[in-house]
């Protein structure tokens, strides 16, 4: 390697590498600042660099690979500014690539519905399970290669005029029926990483979201060629509402993944899979009164151990309650008249009191305007996350006042009365300190 080079012994030290070509989004920030804490705390502190000022990708990736290559570091970490993950994502990709010496990457959808996802996996995958699948090539947006591999690649290569070598760069390839591709960084140096015996892989582990106009998870890359074992079923009048959640409406970064969750409003279920893709180990109980929703749960919560379906609203007491079919969708259908109401077609249902609920480290609340009623009485305890929909403005502020002293991380306006508020313990950003 005619490059960089360092004569200190390397030390077990990532060097993070974020590329912030625009803003870097809330809740990649969120994501990284944690886990920056959470590795300094352990006594792990990584080298962390910005990258930005360069548009053209494969020479910006190439400067920072050559600047990694000129530390003492053991694994070179590439985050992109618009990916968010859980704590310990990060990590755990660190020592996979620590493991194999060669490159681990996450799974993350592109950023549009449908369209797959950023690699080429061999074989079935399921998002959530912890092992590594064989790729074509990993994205870089969330991508870990170890040292001794970066090395073996930039072998050989010249230092460019500009101060780097070319170790990220594009190539174009001609195919025997004649056709010409350019083929992008990431791909070209999985490619060359492979030809030097080094493996490239995913784990499946981590639960990424990609933000755009929303926030895509695996969850929303489904598409005939995707392997993802995923059959959702769900009513053809909820679609838009249901991407709006898969695509990460009730996201709350927390310092730990919670044991325990509570989806009080399941509906059909797609709350409940996000949360089992996203915390595999976690328990749901999910509470859902309507007949029509219920079809549509049951047969998803099969696909998923630890998702428990309770066939009731959850209400300020023990009992039951009348509720009206939604006029708009089955989604609105609710205890009180909210002017989206079919109050025509009305049916009683029991109901579970708030107060008998467990305590549960994750809690989900959308009941077409009982939330504060709910909220009220609910043992917030062990609480680390709530995410909360809300269905009349004076709801929002009795809500926030309720959680005085929670940190009010996100909040969505959908329309002038309906928004959701997502809040967190402080105690949980002050745990990752302790």
């Amino acid at each position: 390697m005619e490059g960089a080079c360092v004569d200190k012994p390397i030390e077990r030290k990532p060097f993070i590498a974020l590329f912030a070509y625009e803003s870097v989004v809330p809740k990649a920030h969120d994501s990284l600042l944690i886990e920056l804490i959470t590795m300094s705390t352990h006594g792990q502190p990584p080298m962390y660099h910005r990258a930005t000022g360069d548009a053209l990708i494969s020479r910006q990736r190439s400067r920072v690979a050559t600047q990694f290559l000129s530390t003492s570091c053991d694994v070179l970490v590439m985050l992109d500014h618009d990916i968010s993950w859980q704590l310990g994502d990060l990590v755990h990709v660190i020592e996979k690539a620590r493991e194999t010496k060669g490159v681990v990457a996450g799974l993350y959808s592109k950023r549009a519905f449908g369209q797959g996802v950023a690699c080429r996996p061999h074989g079935p995958w399921k998002i959530g399970e912890d092992r590594l699948v064989s790729v074509d090539y990993a994205g870089t947006g969330f991508f870990a290669v170890h040292r001794d591999c970066v090395t073996a690649v930039a072998e050989g290569m010249p230092m460019t005029s500009g101060g780097y070598m070319p170790i990220f760069a594009t190539e174009t390839v001609k195919y025997q029926d004649g056709s010409i591709e350019e083929l992008s960084e990431d791909w070209v140096f999985c490619n060359r990483a492979k030809e030097r015996g080094f493996r490239v892989d995913v784990s499946l582990k981590p639960f990424l979201h990609h933000w755009g106009t929303n926030g895509y998870s695996v969850a929303t890359s489904w598409r005939e060629n995707n392997h993802e074992s995923i059959d959702f079923v769900h009513p053809t009048d909820i679609t838009q509402t249901l991407a709006k959640v898969l695509c990460g409406e009730y996201a709350v970064p927390l310092s730990r993944p919670p044991r325990t969750v509570l989806d009080i409003g399941a509906n059909c279920g797609a709350f409940a899979v996000v949360a089992k893709q996203q915390w595999p180990d976690a328990t749901v109980d999910c509470y859902e009164p309507m007949p029509d929703a219920l079809e549509f749960l049951k047969k998803n919560a099969t696909a998923y151990p630890g998702i428990t379906v309770h066939e009731a609203a959850v209400a300020g007491h023990n009992s039951s309650a009348k509720m009206y079919h939604g006029g708009c969708t089955t989604a609105c259908s609710s205890m009180y008249d909210l002017g989206e109401q079919d109050t025509s077609r009305e049916f009683i249902v029991p109901c579970v009191a708030a107060k008998t609920l467990p305590a549960a480290e994750f809690i989900k609340i959308d009941t077409e305007g009982a939330e504060v009623e709910i909220l009220e009485r609910l043992d917030l305890s062990a609480a680390l996350g709530i995410a909360i929909e809300y269905h009349r403005i004076e709801d929002m502020d009795k809500i926030k006042s309720i959680l005085t002293g929670w940190d009010l991380i996100g909040e969505s306006v959908l329309n002038k009365n309906v928004g959701v508020l997502r809040f967190r313990r402080i105690t949980a950003i002050q745990e990752v300190r302790a």
